[in-house]
């Protein structure tokens, strides 16, 4: 069990947020921690998620999300999930990086 409510980051353009999460669904996210949205139709650069992962314990990705290089994952020091949605895994991460143990 975790000590406090963890930090989301959703990296999903809000166009593509809306085609994939129902309201139902947003809601249920929002309840379950600090969620921070990515705000722009543009995808989140790769530079850009290095700078701010630090700070979330969750990164829900999808269609457009940056991989998760061993650059990216050394920048995620508090990551404990990343949750893809709309695609498959193996387009979210560079496969040496998932051998890395998040818990």
């Amino acid at each position: 069990m975790l000590d406090s409510q963890p930090s989301i980051l959703v990296t999903l353009r809000p166009s593509l947020y809306a085609e994939l999460f129902s309201a139902e669904s947003d809601q249920t996210l929002r309840g379950l921690g600090a969620v921070d949205f990515h705000d722009q139709e543009q995808n989140f650069s790769a530079q850009a998620l290095v700078d701010q992962i630090s700070d979330y314990d969750v990164v829900i990705t999808g269609w457009g999300t940056p991989r998760f290089s061993d650059e990216l994952l050394a920048a995620a020091s508090r990551l404990k999930l990343i949750a893809h949605s709309a695609a498959a895994s193996n387009r979210c991460c560079h496969r040496p990086s998932l051998r890395r143990e998040l818990w």
